[in-house]
């Protein structure tokens, strides 16, 4: 195969990944940024970083005043890996305009709403 051949299909191949990590990956569509919210979510519960969880959650979902400290307690009952084996699993997504339904699996469900272009999370886990 001569240079000219090799690197036309080298550079074809890379526009073409380029192409697919840009157009197709999580977070282009509602349902990745669904999903990418509430692994973000889960996985700050699993970590126990409260902070971060809570930056996660629509307005109507935050608890009133210290919203980590009651966020903590509220899940204190459940296994860090809980949250983690739902951060990595999801039996369905459903949207419906502004809001998102989030089947998890450990039967558990995520309700999400669209709060200024982002997906945030519109009642906490509840496991």
């Amino acid at each position: 195969m001569n240079r000219y051949l090799r690197v036309w299909l080298a550079a074809a191949v890379a526009v073409a990944v380029a192409l697919l990590v840009a157009g197709c990956g999580v977070g282009s569509t509602d349902e990745g940024k669904v999903s990418e919210t509430v692994t973000v979510y889960l996985t700050a519960l699993a970590a126990r970083d409260y902070d971060a969880a809570c930056e996660q959650l629509a307005g109507v979902a935050k608890p009133q005043g210290d919203c980590p400290a009651k966020l903590e307690a509220s899940v204190a009952g459940i296994a860090p890996g809980e949250f983690s084996d739902d951060a990595d699993g999801r039996t369905g997504i459903e949207i419906d305009g502004d809001a998102a339904t989030v089947m998890l699996e450990s039967g558990t469900t995520l309700r999400l709403a669209l709060v200024g272009g982002a997906w945030l999370v519109s009642a906490p886990y509840a496991g």
